[in-house]
């Protein structure tokens, strides 16, 4: 929408306002699976069917994996846009001041996904034979699936979470017809894009200077933004600053030159850190270790909102790791722009750029 008013023969007033949204939607065939039904319990929701894995063995045969090949998500975007100028001629020179703002805001939702790993455990032998088996091992997955049997059950969590900034700008430019043959345009804009935060601080980033307890009490935790009292997100650049300039030239009555170099800067979309999560994995434990999905609590809860620096690494590993932004990320790409022309008239009909 925009508005438009002269508000004397040399002034003019403008106002524009939009609104940008998408959404992308995972629509699969079952939304409203009951686990049940196939004497599940414990999901966090009654959504998707669960994956099973590792069902086939390539000297045996088996069944190939069933379920979605991943978890289904929500995710959508909104940006309301917000733009006004003024136009003032005098003279020789048309001046124009205007000013931008958009707001940006992304909603990430990932709906919760159990995954049955199915494997030889239940039904191999729980020692190593000592005597070789011409290449064959015992145990079938696909047994061990039928017994309800797996190798490990695991339960992502449920994530909605909301991210989103600010971008501003403010411009000022001039139009100055010097001569009858001359005309320079030259001007100024500054953005400045706000911090990009989580709605409810729950994001977590690599801090060096943390305790962590898994590294045996090193330094090199995760701290999060809803409790650590601290600039936890990175500082804004307030430096954007685009000088242009344009020069056009008649050097006779068929011919112009014209060239213009400006510097503009593009939308930071910069996290300020990482969504953090504990999915819900059985522990095993003793020598042929298995998961029967009949026993109570096999299907285990997830977490998330995490706030445990000691989240990465899992204890007695080196994997995992928190997300830890460029200090100057919210930096926006700055892109240096040039151009030279000659046009030419050769008849009345015919132009040549």
């Amino acid at each position: 929408a925009n508005y438009d008013r002269t508000i004397t023969p040399t002034i003019l007033f403008h106002f524009g306002m939009g609104y940008y949204h998408t959404s992308f939607y995972d629509r699969a065939p079952v939304l409203d699976f009951d686990p049940s039904s196939i004497g599940l319990s414990g999901f966090v929701t009654k959504r998707n069917f669960p994956v099973f894995t590792g069902l086939s063995n390539a000297n045996y045969g088996g069944m190939q994996n069933m379920g979605p090949a991943a978890g289904q998500t929500h995710n959508y975007e909104e940006k309301p846009s917000f733009v006004t100028s003024v136009n003032y001629i005098k003279g020789n020179h048309s001046y124009k001041l205007g000013a931008e703002l958009y707001l940006h805001g992304v909603l990430n939702g990932t709906f919760s996904l159990v995954t049955l790993a199915g494997g030889t455990n239940a039904t191999a032998q729980p020692f190593t034979p000592t005597g070789s088996l011409n290449g064959f091992s015992m145990g079938f997955p696909y047994a061990s699936f039928k017994l309800g049997d797996y190798v490990s059950t695991t339960q992502g969590a449920q994530l909605n979470y909301r991210q989103g900034n600010q971008e501003w700008a403010l411009y000022l430019q001039d139009t100055w017809k010097a001569t009858r043959k001359l005309t320079i345009d030259y001007g100024l804009r500054w953005d400045f894009a706000s911090r990009y935060k989580e709605q409810y601080n729950r994001l977590g980033q690599f801090d060096p200077t943390l305790a962590n307890g898994n590294a045996g009490g090193h330094v090199g935790a995760t701290r999060y933004a809803s409790n650590c009292n601290c600039e936890f997100y990175p500082n804004p650049y307030p430096y954007a600053i685009g000088p242009r300039l344009g020069v056009a030239y008649q050097l006779d009555e068929k011919t112009v030159i014209r060239g213009g170099f400006g510097v503009n800067y593009q939308f930071v979309a910069a996290s300020g850190g990482g969504i953090v999560s504990t999915n819900g994995a059985y522990p095993l434990s003793g020598i042929n270790s298995f998961v029967n999905i009949q026993t109570p609590g096999s299907i285990v809860q997830p977490s998330w909102p995490v706030t445990d620096p000691n989240r990465f690494p899992t204890a007695g590993t080196v994997t995992g790791a928190p997300v830890y932004p460029d200090p100057n990320n919210l930096r926006p790409p700055r892109v240096s722009q040039w151009s030279l022309g000659i046009q030419r008239q050769l008849t009345k009909d015919l132009l040549v750029d």
